[in-house]
């Protein structure tokens, strides 16, 4: 069943018209639920509590999506399909509630493909292993008349990951790229639901970039190639690259048994391809492009980084032509395509220090774009490189090392990966001995505390910073730019009113006495329902939280434990709640230890913090209940205010004031 959408806009499917999208800020499930909600749907969603403050979760609002903080069973109502990231895992409160009251449980990519099949010939699907983000957003970007809606993992520069328009949807069907080592199926994959029945979708098109996977997991070849030919087989239009022995293989698969009236386009440089790419010239804007179909040949520029996403969007080109657009307007579109948020896309620059950054995870694809990056500047090429999953990196490690040897320095981030814990060796270390030997000694380096520190040590006027990875790399550019903004990192406060009390003074300065006592009280450790319990000011727990997630968002704050930083090195909060004998003998904490303060100061979630330090969640749980043992204290907010009267953390405190749209 469907449910009637917005005048113009393609069908919602019955089973989607009210949904609870769980870690909607995900990879893939904002672009899901800008469509959702444009398409007329009743989305809310929730998010970790180290997303809180996050401009995603922002803008989901500001798109009409009601999104929670925090994982709690009340979070979904009873009336709704709950959707969830592919990556999650494990007791779920949420999920326990849907299964308590038999609600559809739906994968996203379940999700995807109920929206395919309620589309119809107006479905347009981009798959793969590898250069999808840039196919598919290329193609919405190609397709995108007015009439045309779109579904992606990551946006094109400028852009939104989703938006429902008229009958027509470009759908990136590419499995979330994060999760590719997540835990064996288990949890609420096993978990019994309703059975929900969803029709085989029948594609207006499908451009399918590669199928191939990689070492360690060999059976992904033959899995991936026999999941990309059932997509083949559903589609009216099949447009397969030609430089990719993948694509080639189900190619060859298909002609063993062709399917009636399918069109079936071959992008590449081979003579015979159908879509041939004549030219293909770099130049200092892009790349000049001329591409020959049906006997006629299409010469424009396109303005993106690196010859491998250049290809990528002649594939969506081809596929756009094959749709039956008119080629003037899709050579005219493709010129102001300017590629995907992330994927070699420059941050800013700071101090004549260029800030670019790489989803890349392949070691090709790392390869590539660092070899790209190397023609954007005259000066220095600094690599930062975030290796992806254990096993894959491990199985890499060599070419992951000589993929970096196109730059001048390179640093090593821990490896990004979902893995509490795992046996055997660190696979970075394999990737330092390849990059070294390629290098040479005093170029790679191991990043420690304060990643950025160690860059702004490195770099030079005209030099380019190279961020790849899709972890905690992503966190990394901004706080990077942040440094090179302001290279002179200030001290602890002195006794009175110095040069940082006075700016943190001036960016909390709009406070009202109500935001300053609700500041005292989040340090204090108090939550929301013992605040509102406390107060007269607060009429529930839900208006308690509301208040200090705008307190956060109005200072600026990621999470509470910086804000408390704040709040004490501004002299806002002046002692702990009860007395403690590490004010009086500061210990000395080791440095792990010492790491989660700083980072908790610098505003980093404690995710990031395991990241960095390379733990199990379980370790760094004792690793935190070691800590309060250290500062004498109850909650962790009132280990930040002990540490920062201690001394035992340097606090960086924002020295402008928040943008004044920000309204009590």
């Amino acid at each position: 069943m469907s449910i009637t959408a917005p005048s113009g806009t393609a069908p919602l499917p019955g089973l989607l018209s009210a949904v609870h999208l769980v870690g909607s800020c995900e990879p893939g499930m904002e672009g899901l639920a800008r469509w959702l909600a444009g398409a007329g749907a009743d989305v809310t969603g929730s998010v970790p509590e180290a997303e809180q403050g996050a401009p995603a979760v922002a803008a989901l609002a500001e798109a009409g999506i009601r999104v929670r903080v925090g994982f709690d069973a009340e979070h979904l109502l009873a009336d709704r399909t709950a959707v969830l990231w592919s990556g999650a895992s494990g007791p779920h409160p949420e999920l326990d509630r849907a299964q308590a009251l038999r609600l559809p449980i739906l994968s996203r990519d379940i999700a995807l493909r109920a929206v395919c099949a309620e589309a119809g010939s107006g479905a347009v699907a981009v798959a793969g292993s590898h250069s999808t983000a840039t196919a598919a957003a290329a193609l919405a970007h190609l397709l995108d008349d007015g009439a045309t809606g779109w579904i992606l993992n990551t946006p094109a520069r400028g852009a939104t990951a989703g938006h429902a328009a008229g009958q027509r949807v470009v759908v990136d069907l590419c499995p979330d790229t994060a999760t590719h080592e997540a835990a064996p199926r288990g949890g609420w994959q096993r978990r019994p639901t309703p059975y929900v029945r969803l029709a085989t979708e029948q594609l207006a098109a499908a451009l399918i970039m590669a199928t191939g996977a990689n070492v360690p997991h060999y059976e992904d070849h033959v899995a991936g190639l026999d999941a990309a030919e059932r997509l083949a087989r559903r589609t009216d239009i099949l447009v397969l690259p030609t430089w990719d022995n993948s694509t080639v293989n189900l190619r060859e698969r298909l002609a063993d048994r062709p399917v009636p009236g399918q069109h079936v386009v071959t992008v590449g440089i081979a003579p015979d391809s159908t879509a041939r790419i004549v030219h293909l010239t770099r130049t200092g804007v892009g790349y000049r492009t001329v591409l020959r179909y049906r006997q006629e040949e299409h010469s424009f520029l396109l303005p993106v980084t690196g010859e491998h996403h250049a290809r990528a969007v002649c594939a969506a080109v081809a596929c756009a032509l094959a749709l039956g657009e008119h080629p003037q307007t899709v050579v005219a579109r493709a010129a102001g395509f300017r590629g995907v948020e992330g994927c070699l896309a420059t941050a800013a620059t700071q101090r004549g220090v260029t800030v670019a950054m790489s989803r890349a995870r392949h070691p090709h694809e790392v390869a590539q774009d660092v070899q790209a990056a190397r023609l954007l500047t005259e000066g220095a090429l600094i690599a930062v490189l975030e290796p992806d999953g254990i096993a894959r990196a491990g199985a890499h490690a060599a070419e992951l090392g000589d993929a970096l040897v196109g730059a001048d320095q390179v640093l090593l981030l821990p490896v990004n990966t979902p893995l509490a814990g795992h046996a055997g060796p660190d696979p970075l270390e394999a990737i330092e001995e390849m990059a070294r030997q390629r290098r040479g000694d005093g170029t790679v380096h191991r990043t420690g505390r304060s990643p950025e520190q160690q860059i702004d040590g490195l770099v030079g006027e005209g030099d380019l910073v190279l961020v790849i990875g899709t972890g905690a790399a992503r966190l990394l550019g901004p706080r990077l730019l942040a440094r090179l903004g302001h290279p002179t990192p200030p001290t602890a406060p002195a006794p009175g009113l110095d040069q940082e009390t006075a700016a943190v003074a001036n960016s909390l300065s709009d406070l009202t006495p109500k935001s300053i006592e609700l500041a005292v009280a989040i340090a204090a450790g108090r939550t929301a329902r013992d605040i509102a319990r406390g107060s007269s000011t607060y009429r529930s727990t839900e208006g308690a939280r509301k208040a200090v997630e705008h307190l956060l968002r109005k200072t600026g704050a990621r999470h509470r434990r910086q804000l408390t930083a704040w709040a004490t090195a501004a002299k806002i909060v002046t002692a702990p709640s009860r007395d403690t004998k590490a004010l009086t003998s500061p210990p000395v904490l080791p440095p792990r230890i010492q790491t989660i303060l700083q980072g908790w100061a610098d505003g980093r979630s404690t995710e990031e913090i395991r990241k960095e330090l390379n733990v199990s969640q379980p370790i760094l749980d004792v690793y935190i209940r070691t800590l309060q043992l250290h500062l004498d204290v109850d909650t962790l907010e009132q280990a930040m205010v002990v540490a920062v009267l201690s001394g035992l953390v340097r606090v960086e405190l924002p020295g402008d004031p928040y943008p004044a749209e920000v309204t009590p």
